[in-house]
């Protein structure tokens, strides 16, 4: 897509990438439609072309870095802003820092056990 390559996939391959715009190519679930769109592609220039500008508009409106780049760090100053909550909130975190922790107090122990029973 990023370099104006029409594509012919299914509906999982595009799932989630083109939002509400056309893809840029076609999308078919059944093996003998996708052989015949890959063909329709490849030998008809005007949906070539189409299918490229169309690829060009996802590109350039769905994966524009700027906008993600202001998103993730507008994301990241509101966590640092709260950030104590918000790992108060995250129990899977909570749960695996604990187990973590754990882990090595074990270890620890473990280690100084062998290490008795050799003196």
């Amino acid at each position: 897509m990023m370099y104006g390559t029409p594509s012919v996939t299914t509906s999982i391959g595009a799932e989630g990438m083109n939002g509400d715009f056309k893809w840029n190519g076609e999308i078919q679930n059944d093996v003998e439609l996708i052989v015949d769109s890959v063909t329709n592609l490849i030998t008809n220039k005007e949906k070539w072309f189409e299918a490229q500008k169309n690829g060009i508009e996802i590109i350039n409106n769905r994966f524009d870095k700027e906008h993600f780049r202001k998103v993730l760090k507008n994301e990241i100053l509101k966590l640092k802003e709260d950030l104590e909550s918000h790992r108060q909130a995250n129990f899977t975190g909570q749960l695996l820092i604990h187990h973590s922790l754990s882990s090595t107090k074990y270890l620890s122990k473990w280690i100084m056990e062998k290490n008795r029973s050799r003196s």
